[in-house]
């Protein structure tokens, strides 16, 4: 199973143990270089440097073959168009959206 994250926050990084944990495929796309040398340190999962909202980076990314696309980034309309592009201009069949502010 390939798991994309996009957002490198903590909640990424505990995700993406939990997941490699099980054997899955992880990949995590965040638009900031240190926190990306960081965590392609720490884990052992593919990073991406970029913009998760661009389709280009989400492509190079790996969207098309995703299982699942999980938008954990601190900007809840971000992760909603992260979801939208990934379900509607890659197919990707499951896609998450974290909400921060429940408004």
């Amino acid at each position: 199973m390939k798991v994309l994250m996009v957002g490198g926050g903590r909640t990424a990084y505990y995700l993406a143990r939990r997941f490699a944990a099980k054997g899955f495929e992880v990949v995590i796309v965040d638009r900031r270089a240190e926190v990306c040398a960081r965590l392609a340190r720490q884990l052992s999962a593919t990073v991406v440097l970029g913009d998760g909202g661009d389709p280009r980076t989400l492509e190079d990314a790996g969207a098309r073959d995703a299982d699942v696309v999980l938008a954990i980034t601190p900007f809840d309309q971000d992760n909603l168009i992260i979801c939208q592009l990934a379900a509607l201009r890659f197919g990707v069949p499951r896609a998450v959206a974290l909400a921060n502010d429940p408004d």
